[in-house]
């Protein structure tokens, strides 16, 4: 059990190297194509957890530990493969360029003054409350597919339909959309999709229903990540760039502490379509929130002016 416990937290530890890819591909795209960039990433990461599971049981039958030799090797050529193939990034020039400037620190207080800075900040409030409202979704969907009735091998296949969506929409579909679209008109609308989707997902008891609200729902989600992602890389300079995807992702791993306990707890004591309700009222604040301080972020300071012109008058 020792071991078990040792190679999780090792796990953990280094599982948040997808911020480093997510910084390299920062590194080597321009802003037109960086959206399109960080979707592969996420398409890839889809495909991992769409094929990882199948592959796991399938090896399984040999041995439980089978599957964790076949990860060990896969993640031991990933490593061949990034020290004798993986160019690096940034040209002499630009390392020694960057090396003139302090590293930015990793840290709580950084994650808090983060979300103090006026571009940088909303992004990541945003992040989290998205992430809070999808994490719930997907922690607590088994115990609601339970709850109407259906039956664990149909959940299974309901979540992987869900990951080739969020697939589909990070390695490709995205990159259409950037191509025609500005990025704070595609993050207010998967914010208007998502939330109208959980609120559909709330009261929805069959399954034909459920697949068709499904759809919305996972390309929003699959648009969110990666637009999110994108806006954050082009507002810090290209030496916080890492850091800051890094708090993101800091971000989103605590949202998925918070959503099962609190997912199980508002089914269990409110009714199955309690985290359908809260998630879309999450998402319903996150889009008021997003107007306010990503979409028309100087509004609000001119009403208060002007109301303070006018009392003063």
């Amino acid at each position: 059990m020792g071991v078990l416990f040792l190679s999780r937290i090792l796990d953990g530890l280094t599982g948040g190297n997808i911020s480093v890819a997510q910084a390299y591909i920062a590194d080597v795209t321009d802003e037109r194509n960086r959206a399109r960039g960080l979707g592969l990433i996420g398409a890839a990461f889809g495909l991992g957890f769409i094929i990882g599971p199948a592959a796991g049981g399938a090896l399984s039958q040999f041995g439980y530990s089978v599957p964790a030799y076949a990860a060990a090797a896969i993640a031991f050529l990933n490593l061949l493969q990034i020290f004798f193939l993986l160019p690096e990034s940034l040209s002499p020039q630009q390392r020694e360029a960057i090396s003139q400037h302090a590293r930015p620190p990793f840290t709580l207080k950084a994650l808090w003054q983060a979300l103090q800075r006026p571009k940088v900040g909303p992004l990541l409030h945003v992040r989290l409350f998205f992430g809070l409202a999808f994490a719930t979704f997907q922690t607590v969907f088994s115990l609601f597919a339970q709850a109407i009735g259906i039956e664990a091998r149909t959940t299974g296949f309901i979540l992987a339909y869900v990951g080739v969506l969020s697939v589909i929409t990070q390695g490709g579909l995205i990159g259409l959309l950037t191509r025609r679209f500005r990025e704070n008109a595609l993050l207010i609308s998967g914010l208007w999709i998502m939330g109208l989707s959980l609120l559909g997902w709330a009261f929805t008891r069959n399954l034909a229903t459920l697949l068709v609200l499904l759809l919305p729902l996972a390309v929003s989600g699959g648009m969110l990540n990666t637009v999110i992602q994108s806006a954050l890389s082009k507002s810090v300079s290209r030496e916080e760039v890492g850091g800051t995807l890094g708090l993101a992702s800091s971000l989103e791993a605590i949202t998925r502490v918070i959503a099962p306990t609190l997912g199980g707890f508002l089914i269990q004591s409110v009714g199955v379509w309690a985290p359908g309700v809260f998630t879309a009222l999450l998402m319903v604040w996150t889009v008021a929130f997003a107007y306010r301080r990503i979409i028309h972020p100087g509004r609000l300071e001119r009403m208060q002016m002007d109301s303070s012109r006018a009392k003063v008058s």
